[in-house]
């Protein structure tokens, strides 16, 4: 009995000994952001009528006359800006009323809300303002005109991505 109780006691000690646990633990985490969004909150890049001059000439719409762009989203967030010069055509113009078909190239500027300028994929901090970030843009550009520039209503369009 005395054999069978130390059997016993043996087998108990030696089972807790052989069990072995571990344990850790990790955080979880996440940053919820707000939606970034642009939107265009006024202005043109309407460059009027232009007269054919005999020579080449540059037209300009300076930024501070041009399209007013905001971009919105996670405050003090950056966020990269890109955009590209584009051509102009006349193409519609002159399916309707005949003619040449002619392309102006308008090379954008752009510049944030105190004239500092953007470069085309940089990163640029949304001002806190509340609870959203927020980052006033402003479209200028220029096109220039040649001599025997073809005739017609020229249009294109201007596109502005941002992403964070």
């Amino acid at each position: 009995m005395k054999l069978l109780f130390i059997a016993i006691l043996f087998n108990v000690f030696t089972f807790g000994a052989m069990c072995q646990s571990a344990s850790t633990s990790a955080s979880g985490t996440v940053n919820i952001i707000q939606p970034l969004s642009i939107t265009s909150t006024g202005g043109n890049l309407d460059f009027g009528d232009i007269i054919l001059t005999g020579s080449t000439t540059t037209y300009q719409i300076l930024p501070s006359q041009g399209q007013y762009f905001q971009i919105m989203g996670h405050p003090g967030r950056s966020v990269s800006i890109v955009f590209n010069s584009i051509n102009l055509s006349n193409a519609i113009w002159v399916g309707l009323n005949g003619g040449t078909v002619g392309d102006l190239l308008f090379v954008p500027v752009v510049v944030n809300s105190q004239s500092e300028p953007i470069i085309s994929g940089n990163f640029y901090p949304l001002i806190i303002n509340g609870s959203m970030g927020i980052l006033d843009i402003r479209v200028g550009g220029s096109i220039s005109v040649t001599a025997n520039q073809p005739h017609g209503d020229y249009i294109g369009t201007f596109t502005v991505s941002v992403s964070y």
